[in-house]
C-alpha cells in the first residue's frame, strides 16, 4: 500500500520538496537583504551625524569673529574695513 501511494503521488511529493527548498532559499535571501538594510541604515545614520558635525564646525570657523581672532593670532596685519564696499544711494522719485 505504501509503495502504491508513493508511486501515485511521486509528482506531488517531488513538487512539495521543490517548494520547501525554494521557500527556505527565499527566506534566507530575505534575511540577508534585511541585514543589509539594517547595516546601511546604521551607516547612513553615522554619515548624517558626521556631516552635521562637519557642517557645524565649518559654520563655527566661518564666523567673522573666529576669522578675526585667527588673523590676530597669526600676527597678520589685516583689519576689517569700517566702510562698506559699495554705497547704495536712493533715487528720488520724480513727481
Amino acid at each position: 500500500m505504501t509503495r502504491d501511494f508513493f508511486r501515485q503521488n511521486i509528482v506531488f511529493l517531488f513538487a512539495l520538496g521543490i517548494i520547501a527548498v525554494v521557500s527556505i532559499t527565499y527566506n534566507y535571501h530575505i534575511r540577508r537583504q534585511l541585514e543589509d538594510i539594517y547595516r546601511l541604515r546604521t551607516e547612513l545614520r553615522i554619515a548624517r551625524y558626521k556631516a552635521l558635525t562637519e557642517s557645524a564646525e565649518l559654520a563655527r570657523i566661518g564666523r567673522q569673529e573666529e576669522v578675526e581672532r585667527r588673523v590676530h593670532a597669526a600676527g597678520l596685519d589685516i583689519r576689517v574695513s569700517d566702510e562698506p564696499v559699495f554705497y547704495i544711494q536712493r533715487r528720488t522719485r520724480r513727481r
